[in-house]
């Protein structure tokens, strides 16, 4: 990397590890030898061209493995890992996309993200203070689009904040989420 990085996970059997910052890359790392990580695949500079802040590896699902990266122009993408061969030509294929101009009409950072334990929902909190959901097993218009969330929201109209976490309950039925203002909101 030749800018910071701002993010890392692993995938559920821990032998690839993603990382992404403001280069506008994701990288993936062959962990299996921990003592000599091995690049195998570097993507998503053609979709982001804003510094992605945060990624997450979605839950496996019959089709393999997935990760979500989102960007500080509120950009989402949805990427499909070969679990076979990653660094392979097509490898990693991008799935699905959508973005927070979708929902606001306007471009708006997106600083966390987490995805249920089942993977059918991704949460996302923004630079501003709000909450979007995204079902990713439906095939309607919601599915693309996603919803602001209106229960709550961190901050006020004059002190907008940073949501900077967002974490799932095991069983997937509520998460919560943490912003600069202090608040833990439960949804």
């Amino acid at each position: 990397y030749r800018k910071q990085v701002t993010t890392a996970g692993f995938n559920s059997a821990g032998t690839l590890l993603a990382t992404a910052g403001w280069d506008k890359q994701i990288i993936l790392w062959d962990v299996t030898n921990p003592v000599e990580p091995t690049p195998v695949a570097a993507f998503g500079s053609k979709y982001h061209f804003a510094p992605i802040q945060r990624i997450v590896f979605l839950p496996d699902d019959a089709q393999g493995q997935r990760l979500a990266s989102t960007d500080l122009e509120g950009k989402v993408a949805i990427w499909r890992i070969s679990a076979s061969a990653p660094s392979a030509p097509g490898g990693v294929k991008q799935e699905r996309t959508f973005a927070v101009s979708d929902i606001q009409q306007r471009r708006v950072g997106l600083y966390s993200v987490a995805a249920s334990p089942d993977g059918h929902y991704l949460v996302a909190g923004d630079s501003e203070g709000n909450v979007y959901l995204w079902d990713l097993q439906s095939a309607g218009p919601q599915a693309v689009r996603g919803v602001r969330l209106t229960k709550g929201r961190h901050g006020n109209d004059s002190t907008l904040t940073h949501i900077y976490d967002i974490a799932f309950s095991p069983d997937g039925r509520e998460f919560a989420s943490v912003g600069v203002d202090g608040l833990l909101l439960r949804w």
